[in-house]
């Protein structure tokens, strides 16, 4: 089966053959990908329209959701991509770019935090995750920022690195692990979910302006550990 492009109802679709061993489902602004094992002889067109019509209104709402946080960030931003506080203009990003000022930003705000919170400022490096949306690795005194925070505010990254370096301390989420975090960032319950959302709007808007690595290009939303 080669890759296919078909509309069901208001819904347009990808099938899209690959070399994986389980069936994908994604989605951004423009339609669904199938995601499918080249070897599947069982899939056929019409099994994939059968699991559109049982899931037409949660794709529906889905694509009308990511078109909606595009829209929102165009009107405000224009042809511009923000951040943290750079306005850039979006032709002149790429990946490697933005890398580069998440690393800067986060490296600033990772020496005042650890200074603040006593503890040796640990080695950075950016991450191009699914799993988590940073990651600290207590032996080697290092935190990973996945690329997904590129787009976040300060205040957004200066939580998820109090909450990395709070591992160094608790490496768990235990209650004394979270009292820890909300000694140094007292807003932390509500940035959790914020923090949360806002990661998986990222997505949207990075596929959208092509600023995605490979590895996550058609997908919008992960499964993420508590975070």
């Amino acid at each position: 089966m080669q890759n296919i492009l078909l509309k069901h109802g208001e819904i347009e679709y990808e099938i899209l053959p690959q070399d994986i061993k389980r069936i994908v489902v994604a989605f951004d602004v423009r339609r669904l990908y199938f995601k499918i094992p080249r070897n599947h002889t069982n899939i056929t067109i019409e099994c994939i329209k059968d699991y559109i019509d049982i899931n037409y209104l949660y794709f529906k709402n889905r694509i009308s959701m990511a078109k909606n946080i595009v829209e929102k960030y165009i009107s405000q931003y224009g042809d511009n991509i923000m951040i943290f506080d750079r306005l850039i203009p979006k032709n002149a990003a790429n990946i490697d770019m933005l890398s580069d000022i998440l690393l800067q930003e986060a490296s600033i705000l990772t020496q005042e935090l650890s200074s603040k919170m006593e503890l040796k400022c640990p080695s950075l490096q950016i991450s191009y995750a699914k799993g988590y949306i940073a990651k600290c690795l207590t032996k080697k005194n290092i935190v990973k920022i996945d690329y997904r925070n590129t787009l976040c505010t300060n205040a957004d990254l200066s939580y998820v690195i109090v909450h990395e370096l709070s591992h160094f301390v608790y490496p768990n989420h235990s209650k004394a692990f979270w009292n820890h975090v909300e000694k140094y960032y007292p807003q932390c319950k509500l940035a959790t979910k914020s923090v949360r959302k806002k990661i998986n709007d990222n997505i949207v808007l990075l596929g959208y302006f092509n600023l995605l690595p490979d590895k996550y290009k058609n997908i919008t939303q992960f499964r993420l550990r508590k975070y």
